[in-house]
């Protein structure tokens, strides 16, 4: 891959690090050297994309919020930065990436008020813990408290919309609409713009809470053209004799969405293209 190098990333993609794509897990010595090499002989360029998911900055576990944040990862209701809700915030995190990355700036806010953080906070509800991750923060002030220690811009509570409006730098009647149609919306059970089943909650208050999302990313696929054999070919699709190729530099599979319903399927072409090659060779 080549998700250690900035320039290529820019170059060759529409993201740009640390402005609309934030690696939490960061390999700066996966820069792209074996593609660099190819190419200087003559190996012809695939699509190349980044492998992405919701996520927040520097943060970023399995719900795109840090360990323990989960509970404003709850997908309610999901605006971007001109206040407009733009799709069904229950989509898997790879879809909701990239849809994040086409909102104005390449982020959005997922918002909760204190109705429905409260029965969490009190005991009524409680979010379970996925396997192997630590049980979730239920009340979010304790949230809250620990984003303000660690100086932490990407996390918003006010005491009334408009106050997070201003917060979040939103336009506060553009906001305020939303919301209203968003719990309209609740009120009657049926989505009929996004088509969303659940949770279908309103956003009744009196405190308002919003994560700020970008998108994180797995890695970058593709860079390198390969054949059925897995030789490497110039643009012309012709083979560069004793050269062959696998793993990321070379998938180029998924039209820049990664299939998040089968977990696993980069890791499963890199294993299955190695031996591949390994067989042509």
């Amino acid at each position: 891959g080549f998700m250690g190098d900035p320039e290529l990333i820019r170059e060759n993609t529409s993201y740009q690090n640390n402005v609309d794509l934030f690696f939490s897990r960061q390999r700066p010595n996966i820069c792209g050297d074996g593609m660099k090499m190819a190419w200087a002989i003559g190996a012809g360029k695939s699509e190349m994309m980044i492998d992405v998911y919701k996520g927040m900055p520097v943060y970023c576990g399995p719900s795109g919020t840090k360990e323990g944040w989960e509970l404003l990862a709850e997908p309610h209701l999901m605006v971007n930065r001109a206040g407009e809700r733009f799709i069904d915030e229950t989509c898997v995190r790879y879809e909701l990436a990239n849809a994040i990355h086409r909102q104005p700036g390449g982020t959005a806010f997922l918002i909760t008020a204190s109705n429905l953080t409260d029965p969490f906070k009190d005991g009524r509800k409680k979010l379970r813990a996925a396997p192997g991750m630590p049980v979730p923060l239920q009340d979010v002030d304790e949230i809250i408290r620990e984003a303000e220690a660690l100086d932490y811009p990407y996390i918003f509570a006010a005491d009334s919309l408009a106050e997070l409006a201003e917060k979040m730098g939103t336009d506060t009647a553009v906001l305020a609409k939303t919301v209203a149609d968003y719990n309209e919306t609740c009120e009657k059970g049926v989505d009929e713009v996004f088509f969303k089943t659940a949770p279908l909650e309103p956003l009744l208050g009196p405190k308002f809470y919003a994560a700020q999302f970008f998108v994180d990313s797995f890695g970058a696929l593709g860079g390198l053209l390969i054949n059925y054999k897995t030789e490497v070919i110039t643009q012309e699709r012709v083979p560069i004799p004793g050269l062959y190729g696998a793993g990321s530099e070379v998938n180029s599979l998924y039209a820049g969405t990664y299939p998040g319903k089968l977990s696993g399927n980069t890791s499963g072409f890199a294993y299955t293209s190695g031996i591949m090659a390994a067989e042509s060779a």
